[in-house]
């Protein structure tokens, strides 16, 4: 942070972490006719802790230099501990019958999460100003997924899970959990490959996180957002044009994916992001059409490649498409060139253009105001495999 007077707030973020676990699976397969069977037990004791301890030192620019002139006391800008223990336990049946399979499964998750916040004063941890928080998570999440052979190119899936979210810390925040669905197709024969997925997510209960990086206050807690739902399709398509000749090749790829996702009811939220969210405003930062093209050409050990990005105008806040400018990121595209070379067995050369037309484009609205994306860079290097 910035102050009038011209000094600088600069936070040293004094943290340790460690974690440890255990875990253990075990797999059995068998025949009975024309059926095969296989199946898989697993379980995770795992335990996550971290140790906050940061102050936050002030710094000005004299005679050119950024110097300190005031040094924080350790402990008074964040001071906690937190742990969390999770024990992750499933089982997944798969049954495979002529050119069906059939996999169903399930997971258990019980995560306990504890907070200690000794506070900005009490730096020496007295526990004068303690206090200690607890949030415990317990859910079964049930999952299946179906496929079918066509032909031996050509595969038909269909999946259905429970999807879950811990909630963290935050004593109010529930945990996320949504209803997800797929159904699609996938081809592949030598260098053509084809695949179609069509999805859609119930969310039953959506979270967001106060996080710096979002324009938040840094804090990390979790954020009740209520049912949204999201659904769409992806697309992708590769092939070589010159599969038939043993020298060369020219693999060309598109990729396509089609995103709505908006919320189900109203509601106010203190997390920027959100902010007075009405039924049917879409999500944030989700564009809705996202389009790559990408073709190469290879031949012995030179590789030449394109890139091409599109992205389509997205919303800082949730809305519709009323929202004022200020609130809307344009749509823009983004080409790139890369070449490499291979010098000897284990040596490559390589270089890259990113952003060949040095497209100027607002990559986010948060924090603290408009972020502009990567503009023409150049990229010279030597990899080395050893």
């Amino acid at each position: 942070m910035i102050h009038n007077n011209g000094y600088l707030d600069i936070k040293s973020n004094n943290r340790v972490y460690y974690n440890q676990g255990v875990q253990t699976a075990c797999q059995t397969q068998f025949e009975t006719g024309s059926l095969k069977h296989q199946m898989i037990i697993g379980a995770r004791l795992h335990q996550d802790a971290f140790d906050r301890f940061q102050w936050v030192d002030k710094y000005q620019m004299q005679n050119g230099v950024l110097g300190v002139i005031d040094r924080g006391t350790q402990g008074t800008e964040s001071n906690r501990l937190q742990n969390a223990t999770a024990l992750a336990a499933y089982i997944q049946y798969e049954l495979a019958y002529k050119k069906w399979r059939f996999i169903p499964g399930m997971r258990y998750e019980n995560i306990t999460f504890n907070k200690q916040d000794y506070g900005k004063v009490d730096t020496e941890r007295t526990g004068q100003d303690l206090k200690e928080t607890e949030n415990k998570n317990q859910i079964f999440l049930p999952g299946l997924g179906i496929s079918y052979a066509w032909n031996k190119h050509l595969n038909l899936i269909f999946g259905a899970h429970k999807g879950f979210s811990p909630s963290g810390f935050t004593e109010d925040a529930l945990p996320e959990q949504s209803t997800n669905y797929e159904i699609g197709g996938k081809y592949l024969k030598g260098t053509s490959q084809l695949a179609i997925i069509g999805f859609y997510s119930d969310y039953a209960n959506l979270l967001g996180a106060d996080n710096l990086s979002a324009g938040g206050s840094g804090s990390g807690d979790l954020f009740n957002g209520g049912q949204a739902r999201a659904m769409g399709v992806e697309f992708l398509a590769s092939y070589d044009l010159l599969q038939k000749n043993k020298n060369q090749r020219l693999p060309i790829g598109a990729t396509y994916t089609y995103t709505k996702a908006m919320f189900l009811n109203s509601f106010e939220s203190d997390f920027a992001g959100w902010g007075s969210v009405q039924e049917h405003d879409l999500l944030p930062y989700l564009p809705q059409h996202q389009i790559g093209f990408n073709i190469g050409y290879e031949l012995e050990k030179l590789g030449i490649f394109y890139n091409y990005k599109y992205q389509s105008e997205m919303y800082a806040v949730a809305g519709t498409s009323a929202l004022p400018n200020e609130f809307v990121m344009p749509a823009f595209s983004v080409s790139d060139i890369s070449v490499n070379y291979d010098l000897r067995t284990r040596v490559q050369l390589f270089g890259s253009v990113m952003n060949i037309m040095n497209t100027k484009y607002i990559a986010a609205m948060r924090p603290a105001g408009l972020r502009p994306g990567m503009p023409r860079a150049f990229r010279l290097g030597v990899k080395v495999k050893l």
